[in-house]
């Protein structure tokens, strides 16, 4: 079998039509893989490759783009004759599971609420998810049981980590600590933007949980609606012990000021973090205050 390889980055697709439409020399079937198909500018020819119909060779073509339609030219005919196939990135339920399984292949035990932890801290990258089990699974030796302490302590470095401890700190309404964890997390070089963000569902979620309490609901059901954890489930108690949603709703707009003034003028990113530890420990009453972005 005749075997090549080539990128959408440096190969245009007529050099790869080309070399499928050629007879293989070893007069027997050709495998070509064509990677980085979404950076491929003109695509045309490939309508024109499938009507021709080389049945002596395999094509593979990868795609790591987004596909919005699958109704025209050449994506309508893939899917018609039943040749494509989406590689969905596991999410949520999925990811528990997959991590779940990975642990019993290992004979070792973990349970759902445990999944959930570790997926917490660790972000949805299977790929981070699998360094940590493997940590994990080394640090028990010949113990079985994987524990919320020992997910706790072996996950300490990574960057969801730290937005769990961001989020504590938070939660106690502890000002000099969210203002070193968060200090810290932009000197490592961590996104102020993806701090925002998990910090606005943090208090997104925290409104909703008035309304289950309100609702009558149990810890349980609370926590099915959130999709957090029972140590998750903690922080939020505490948090809704010292934030009422009155408070909850001025942060959240300190938050959309601060993200938006990220956004267009690029002021100092330890600034806009003062201003919103300020803003959510009730030390800055103005949300729009031109002190820190003057």
């Amino acid at each position: 079998m005749d075997c090549y390889e080539f990128s959408g980055e440096d190969n245009p697709l007529a050099e790869v039509k080309a070399c499928a439409s050629a007879f293989p020399f070893s007069g027997g079937v050709k495998a070509i893989l064509y990677k980085d198909f979404e950076k491929v500018k003109d695509d045309k020819l490939l309508d024109e490759y499938l009507k021709a119909n080389y049945d002596f060779t395999h094509l593979v073509i990868v795609n790591s783009g987004i596909i919005k339609s699958f109704e025209k030219g050449y994506l309508k005919e893939l899917k018609n004759r039943d040749c494509v196939f989406e590689a969905a990135k596991p999410r949520g339920a999925d990811l528990q599971e997959w991590i779940m399984q990975r642990v019993r292949q290992n004979n070792k035990t973990i349970t759902k609420e445990g999944a959930l932890l570790l997926l917490e801290l660790c972000g949805d990258e299977r790929f981070m998810i699998e360094m940590q089990l493997e940590k994990i699974f080394v640090f028990l030796g010949d113990k079985q049981n994987i524990t919320p302490e020992v997910i706790m302590e072996l996950s300490s470095v990574t960057k969801q980590y730290q937005l769990y401890e961001l989020h504590a700190a938070v939660a106690k309404k502890n000002g000099e600590k969210i203002l070193q964890i968060g200090f810290n997390m932009l000197e490592r070089g961590e996104s102020l933007i993806g701090m925002i963000s998990s910090l606005n569902k943090f208090f997104m979620n925290l409104f909703r949980m008035g309304e289950l309490l309100n609702a009558r609901k149990n810890d349980f059901e609370i926590q099915r609606e959130l999709g957090i954890t029972p140590n998750t489930l903690a922080n939020y108690k505490t948090a809704r012990n010292n934030y009422g949603d009155a408070e909850i709703m001025r942060i959240a707009s300190a938050l959309l000021y601060a993200d938006l003034k990220l956004k267009t003028v690029s002021p100092d990113e330890l600034d806009i973090f003062t201003f919103l530890a300020g803003a959510i420990v009730g030390k800055v009453d103005r949300v729009f205050d031109q002190e820190f972005f003057s």
